[in-house]
C-alpha cells in the first residue's frame, strides 16, 4: 500500500516535471518565432514593426524572468506580459496586416 502511494506520487511529481518543460519549450518556441518575425521586418525594411516585436520580446523575457532574478527585484518586471504573435493582433499591438506578414514564409 505504502509502495503504491509511493509510486502514485513519483509519478504524479514526473508529470509535474514534464507539464513544466513543456511551458518552457512552448514559451522558447515562441520567442524563436517573434525573433524570425522580427528580422523578416527588418529585411523588408518594415522598421516600426521591427520595434514592436523587439519590444515584445524584451517583455516576453522579462515575464519569464519575474519579479526576482535572483540578485534584485525589479518592479517593472512584475508587470511584464508574455505575448504570443497572435496576442498581439487581438490587443491591437500589432495589426492583421503586421500580423499576416509575421506567419508569411
Amino acid at each position: 500500500m505504502v509502495q503504491e502511494f509511493q509510486e502514485t506520487v513519483r509519478m504524479a511529481r514526473s508529470f509535474i516535471d514534464d507539464a513544466d518543460v513543456l511551458e518552457v519549450k512552448t514559451r522558447q518556441a515562441e520567442q524563436y518565432r517573434i525573433a524570425a518575425a522580427k528580422y523578416k521586418a527588418y529585411f523588408f525594411h518594415k522598421t516600426d514593426l521591427a520595434e514592436k516585436l523587439e519590444e515584445q520580446s524584451r517583455e516576453n523575457l522579462d515575464a519569464m524572468v519575474g519579479e526576482f532574478d535572483g540578485v534584485a527585484y525589479a518592479s517593472w518586471r512584475a508587470r511584464a506580459v508574455c505575448r504570443t504573435l497572435e496576442d498581439m493582433r487581438d490587443s491591437g499591438f500589432i495589426s492583421a496586416e503586421e500580423y499576416k506578414f509575421c506567419n508569411s514564409l
